[in-house]
């Protein structure tokens, strides 16, 4: 189980010496000549040595009034950088409508708070990102193309990524620390590459990876390129044999620290070693156990990493935040010959020094030791050090009452829908010209007479489905590897023989694929349905197609329908209550407990993410700040079955 500290007498920012430099006067002093440079025996930047400490937080996990403090902790433990992506699919999330400004995305902000707790920046710009993050970071409207290559030369692709590198780039540029001293000293080209191809055997995917780097030379990045991969897999594949020389090659893992880091510099010898992710945890897939990493064995390996070799190292995460909305990615599996997806959980916890809140962890003072250690035994420079600021705890609001419902089937007819011969999928419903739906649920409905069974053609129902006639749930399946039927219950069919009834097969999106092989299997990326269905045995035609992303637009707008009190559950539907908070709200956690089973839930409009009975998550984290002195608006959600109340606890549920 996870240990918290339960309270501090500590202040924010109190400095043990007003005397000594902070770490941008020190390596600016005279003025910058020179960015980060990798030697044999390390790294200087603008002329004076640096070993990197360096934690990964990602600021579309984080609510954007939290940044600048857990950033005050990042100081605190020692870490003189910060790690971090950027992700296409939000940043881009229509084909050339870009959004680096609004609430998490505003990655200006980030950057300056970075600078402003005196720390440098690890940058790394995707354009595949993965991070277990939705599709790897990549923007669903890529997979309109039939053609569609990711992560390749295919010009398309690479198009869109000198497009989008191009807007990004223009607000990145002027945060580097060559160009006005700011904090981004070092860039990622690409992420983990070495996993999904091979640069010393593929032209194509030589050329990719260098064709990267001079995009983002071409729009202004001028700092140090770098490259970060897992060691040598199975045997097979050496990713240190890269031959792109302009890049610094960094080894991501987390174990065998001395073993992976001598193979790096046998590989390496003339440049210095960088652990650009230290694996601080893991994170969790829905039905599986919840992964955590001894305190001990974290210790070991970062000893071995810092004073053994040397090596300058990236903890990552250092805080991994939460997966808000539909944004959690998947990993993929094959079964029987076919890939199916696994959904990660909401929570990105990844039992890392930081809880996904913020609070300290025991990892957090290891890390805080290990590095005041190294900086006392290798004389580093004396510079001014932070105390931890103080955490405040989260708390209960107790157990709240669901009050209304709202069946989706209620408000169908205010929701556009799209006419097809037969089903697409959802990136394929023309919503305009060059883009479909990203993220959601998508509805197909069509008309259909008595019937027995439905047939999906080949299995592939992206990635589970809530089964309705004349909405009355019959069934709810998932996407399996191959052609499976589905029994209609007589008794659905009350009317008329001769009547028509409406099927309506509700696919709920949990999350594209990013990471391996499988990131490039469109059969699974695309989402939704995109076969025949099958009624008795004769394909079915003509449906209507509902996308339904509920967007704050769309949940807000709930509150002009007809609510109703709760009843039994019949089909997917909206629940609703409101919590009233008389104080300055603080951080809590919804907990739906049982009877709920497969749910996303909404605070103030604002999606939270999904819930799913099966674990090992059972609560979902909600920061303070999206919550407000007053009345409060809870809305879930749910495809299966409902319950009556929730509660707001003042601990998670990790599993």
């Amino acid at each position: 189980m996870r240990q918290f500290l339960k309270s501090y007498t500590i202040f924010v920012n109190y400095t043990l010496s007003s005397e000594l430099q902070t770490l941008y006067e020190f390596y600016t002093n005279g003025g910058i000549d020179s960015g980060l440079k990798g030697l044999a025996d390390g790294f200087i930047l603008n002329g004076k040595p640096i070993t990197i400490f360096s934690g990964s937080f990602h600021y579309f996990r984080v609510h954007q009034n939290n940044w600048r403090p857990i950033l005050e902790k990042f100081k605190a433990a020692g870490l003189n950088a910060v790690q971090f992506y950027s992700p296409w699919n939000l940043h881009e999330e229509t084909p050339g409508h870009f959004d680096f400004s609004s609430g998490l995305l505003n990655v200006s902000d980030f950057l300056g708070a970075i600078k402003e707790t005196d720390m440098f920046a690890m940058y790394r710009p995707g354009p595949y990102i993965c991070a277990e993050w939705e599709f790897g970071g990549l923007p669903a409207w890529l997979l309109r193309d039939p053609n569609m290559k990711v992560r390749s030369n295919y010009k398309p692709y690479m198009d869109a990524v000198d497009s989008y590198w191009e807007q990004l780039f223009a607000v990145i540029k002027d945060y580097q620390f060559t160009t006005n001293g700011g904090p981004i000293i070092a860039v990622q080209m690409e992420n983990e590459f070495g996993s999904h191809g091979n640069t010393l055997r593929n032209k194509d995917h030589f050329n990719y990876m260098k064709n990267l780097g001079s995009i983002a030379r071409k729009y202004g990045i001028k700092e140090l390129l770098f490259t970060s991969d897992g060691p040598k897999r199975h045997g097979s594949l050496d990713v240190f044999d890269y031959f792109l020389t302009e890049y610094l090659q960094t080894i991501n893992f987390n174990r065998n620290s001395l073993q992976h880091l001598r193979d790096l510099k046998t590989s390496r010898p003339n440049q210095p070693l960088y652990v650009a992710e230290y694996w601080s945890g893991w994170f969790d897939n829905w039905g599986s156990k919840h992964n955590t990493q001894h305190i001990d064995y974290y210790s070991r390996q970062l000893d071995e990493i810092i004073f053994q070799m040397n090596s300058s190292f990236n903890a990552y995460m250092f805080i991994g935040g939460t997966n808000f909305g539909f944004m959690a990615g998947n990993v993929g599996k094959i079964v029987n010959g076919s890939s199916l997806s696994t959904s990660f959980v909401t929570s990105y916890d990844y039992d890392a020094p930081l809880t996904e809140s913020g609070n300290y962890t025991p990892k957090y003072w290891k890390t805080k030791e290990l590095i005041e250690r190294f900086n006392t035994e290798r004389n580093a420079p004396k510079l001014k050090q932070y105390l931890p600021p103080k955490h405040n705890r989260a708390v209960s609001y107790g157990v709240i009452e669901m009050t209304e419902q709202l069946c989706l089937c209620h408000i169908l007819s205010n929701i556009k829908s799209y006419s097809y011969e037969s089903p697409v999928s959802m990136e394929n419903i023309n919503i305009e010209p060059n883009y479909g739906q990203n993220f959601g649920f998508t509805l197909y409905r069509t008309s259909i007479p008595v019937s027995k069974v439905i047939t999906f053609s080949k299995g592939r129902v992206n990635d589970r489905a809530s089964l309705m006639v004349d909405n009355k749930q019959i069934g709810f399946v998932f996407a399996k590897s191959r052609s499976f039927n589905h029994t209609i219950p007589g008794h659905v069919f009350r009317r008329k023989q001769d009547m028509k009834y409406n099927l309506d097969i509700l696919v709920e999106n949990m999350g594209r694929i990013g990471f391996g092989s499988l990131i490039t299997d469109m059969k699974i990326q695309r989402k939704g349905l995109s076969e025949d269905i099958l009624i008795d045995n004769k394909v079915q035609h003509n449906w209507q197609i509902f996308a339904i992303d509920m967007k704050p637009q769309f949940i807000n707008g709930l509150n002009n329908e007809k609510w109703t009190p709760i009843e039994d559950y019949k089909s997917p539907t909206f629940y609703r209550t409101r919590l009233v908070i008389e104080d300055t709200p603080e951080d809590t956690y919804i907990k739906l407990g049982p009877n709920w089973t497969t749910s996303v839930v909404f605070i103030n409009g604002f999606n939270l993410g999904r819930y799913w009975s099966v674990g090992p998550t059972l609560t979902l984290y909600l920061p303070s700040h999206l919550l407000k002195q007053g009345v409060n608006e809870i809305i879930i959600f749910e495809t299966q079955k409902n319950g009556k109340q929730i509660e707001l606890t003042d601990e998670p549920i990790l599993g």
